[in-house]
């Protein structure tokens, strides 16, 4: 019986190589699905190799040794284009961060870093009450590689911990759920304009991350809608659940400026937009042409964020009108998040 050379490509992805090319010469190369695809739960993987060999191994494979829904999971991650370039690029990120915490990662081709250390349980147990929880092994610890959000939840408790420097505050995290969307938000305000929206609809995701970049804060707002009825319900609940986090993460409003105001081209067109941080939910809009659901987008986030808005924006292409808008609101909003106090500026005491 000849012997076969099987290679187990987990981390194939993530070290930027492979052995496929010795499929040819008789070898079995092995990929999962939990590791670069995220499908860790789904315990499914799948193997290359040639035809002979791969009749032989299915002649041979047990009944039923991989579920239906594991097996649709599968074959819809495996006809999208996989890019695991942003995490490796936040591995390495995240790698020099360490080091300069006096941590010494280990090179790293993987989708998490290694630590070598004496008594590593004993920094997994001071991240603890800060609500970071860190895998030890008995000679070292190991860091998974999240996003860059949660990412520095960690780095910061480290740096709290380790240097004794004042502790960021970690982002509001928000859920809204319904019939028709799920969607789950991250958000820190003000921030460093880190931005990452997916919702399946394109055009406005890309308009929510131009406010939030513009805005300064850091969003990470994702979810599913029904896409397939068209883009209204997304739309709709992506700007109300960014707006209910929002008006969470500002609280009583106090030692806010309140008011801000910019104006802002693109292209052939222009936008004007003012907004007050008022706790009275009222928007005000010309937005022409509206790309379909820019206004009642700006809307939507003026009733649940309870921001007074008024926007105006002109020109002739309608992504450009909309673009010019999203922009100004958020520029605007930058301006009425600045905190120049501890007071609540109204004269009535509370917004």
């Amino acid at each position: 019986m000849t012997g076969r050379l099987v290679i187990d490509e987990a981390y194939a992805q993530y070290a930027g190589v492979d052995e496929i090319e010795r499929v040819k010469d008789g070898a079995i190369v092995l990929r999962t699905f939990s590791k670069a695809f995220g499908l860790a739960g789904a315990r499914v993987g799948y193997a290359i190799a040639s035809r002979e060999i791969t009749e032989m191994i299915n002649s041979r494979q047990a009944p039923l040794s991989v579920s239906s829904l594991s097996a649709a999971l599968a074959l819809s991650a495996i006809t999208s284009p996989l890019d695991v370039t942003a995490q490796v690029a936040e591995r390495e990120r995240m790698a020099r961060e360490l080091h300069l915490l006096g941590l010494t990662p280990l090179a790293s081709f993987t989708n998490f870093l290694f630590i070598p250390m004496e008594n590593p349980q004993d920094l997994v147990d001071r991240m603890l009450p800060y609500g970071v929880m860190l895998r030890s092994y008995a000679r070292g610890l190991r860091i998974s590689i999240r996003d860059e959000i949660d990412d520095d939840i960690l780095i910061g408790a480290l740096r709290a911990e380790l240097l004794g420097e004042p502790l960021e505050s970690a982002p509001l995290r928000y859920r809204r759920a319904t019939a028709e969307t799920l969607l789950n938000v991250r958000l820190r305000v003000p921030g460093e304009g880190r931005v990452y929206v997916n919702t399946g609809e394109g055009f406005y995701d890309h308009m929510l991350t131009q406010l939030a970049f513009h805005g300064g804060m850091d969003l990470r707002l994702e979810g599913v809608g029904d896409l397939e009825t068209g883009d209204h319900h997304t739309v709709e609940d992506m700007m109300r659940a960014f707006g209910e986090a929002l008006d969470q993460a500002l609280g009583d409003r106090k030692g806010l400026t309140r008011y801000g105001e910019s104006r802002v081209p693109m292209d052939e067109a222009i936008a004007h937009a003012v907004v007050d941080l008022s706790g009275r939910a009222k928007a005000t809009l010309d937005i022409n042409p509206d790309p379909g659901m820019a206004a009642h987008a700006f809307e939507s986030l003026a009733q649940t964020a309870r921001i007074t808005l008024h926007v105006t924006a002109s020109g002739e292409n309608a992504h450009h009108v909309a673009e010019a808008a999203f922009k100004a609101v958020g520029r605007a909003m930058n301006q009425a998040l600045v905190r120049d106090g501890s007071l609540v500026r109204s004269t009535k005491g509370s917004l």
